[in-house]
């Protein structure tokens, strides 16, 4: 199976989620399992941001024609025939292959008051719209606790 892991989307310095999603790309590369995985860059931060991982790196954005109609993600998929994405940070897109979803929390319902969901950033009504398009269609859920699985069955 021909895997396309999303590259992390943010640089190093960013903490808790490039740490997550470098983690998971890590153990990947020291995997010795009969799937393919191939790093997808679509973020522009280049191979110096993934260059410490143990897996095949493919730029998607120097495989883009101008003119494909296509998101970056799904050229990417159809161009490499990958059978699966999985995407390590929540910014999971619906494809015409199979997607693998992460999702490290539910919080912004349990707290819609928080700036980062009130007043900038990823809002309360574009996290909820991107949640209820992307998750009902992923063929995995990808979760760090207990109390996100619990969430997001709710």
């Amino acid at each position: 199976m021909r895997v396309g892991v999303i590259a992390p989307r943010q640089p190093p310095t960013v903490g808790g989620g490039f740490t997550f999603q470098a983690t998971i790309i890590e153990a990947l590369g020291r995997a010795r399992a009969a799937h393919e995985f191939i790093l997808l860059d679509v973020s522009g931060l280049g191979a110096e941001n993934c260059e410490q991982f143990a897996l095949q790196f493919v730029d998607v954005q120097s495989l883009l024609p101008a003119d494909s109609g296509h998101t970056p993600i799904q050229f990417a998929a159809d161009e490499l025939n990958l059978d699966v994405v999985w995407f390590l940070d929540p910014l999971a897109e619906v494809l015409s292959v199979p997607v693998f979803a992460t999702v490290l929390d539910l919080a912004h319902r349990m707290h819609p008051f928080f700036p980062e969901v009130s007043t900038r950033g990823w809002d309360w009504d574009s996290r909820e719209r991107h949640y209820r398009q992307v998750l009902p269609r992923a063929a995995r859920i990808f979760t760090g606790t207990q109390v996100g699985k619990d969430q997001i069955i709710r």
